[in-house]
């Protein structure tokens, strides 16, 4: 799509402080993930049955995604091609174990991270504004993160977020369905 892989390209603007700022956006997910499905939990059950029908559907897609067509990230895949290692401090460190230990290392495509934080995103516009504000930013950290940590291809980024947007169609539909 775009020519020479996007992780290589980046190779060039490698710093320290940058790995470290995008491996914290990265780990992010997990307490967005966590919060996320709490704050809805709390909230009237049709909106938590319509915030799970979404993410349930992302994960049943995407883990047919990994199984159907099993991948590595380039950190794996291209090791060989990077001239800079990715560098920094605690966070960073903590991350890549995180990522070690957490993947069966091949589980790319799509990029989950970015689906469901996506969908989140879209969802918390629609039903409560002040998250979408709140998360915004950190989503974007974590978006250029899945392709500067070289843990995901752009094709699994942008499958991601077409996942996303049909999860949101989906949930659309289902509260459309219970309104009539």
């Amino acid at each position: 799509l775009i020519g020479k892989n996007v992780s290589l390209r980046w190779e060039a603007f490698t710093h320290p402080a940058l790995t470290e700022f995008l491996s914290l956006c990265y780990i992010l997910f997990f307490p967005y993930l966590l919060f996320s499905m709490v704050f809805y939990f709390c909230e009237e059950l049709e909106l938590f049955k319509e915030f799970m029908i979404g993410l349930f559907s992302i994960y049943g897609i995407g883990f047919l995604g990994y199984s159907f067509l099993p991948a590595q990230g380039p950190h794996l895949a291209m090791a060989d091609q990077f001239t800079r290692p990715l560098t920094g401090w605690w966070i960073t460190h903590w991350n890549a174990e995180l990522v070690r230990v957490g993947s069966n290392q091949v589980d790319v495509f799509p990029s989950l991270h970015c689906a469901i934080s996506a969908y989140f995103l879209g969802f918390d516009r629609r039903h409560r504004p002040w998250r979408f504000k709140l998360y915004l930013v950190p989503c974007v950290g974590l978006w250029i993160s899945t392709l500067y940590l070289r843990y995901h291809y752009f094709i699994d980024v942008l499958c991601g977020f077409a996942l996303a947007a049909f999860a949101l169609w989906l949930t659309n539909h289902y509260a459309r369905k219970g309104e009539s």
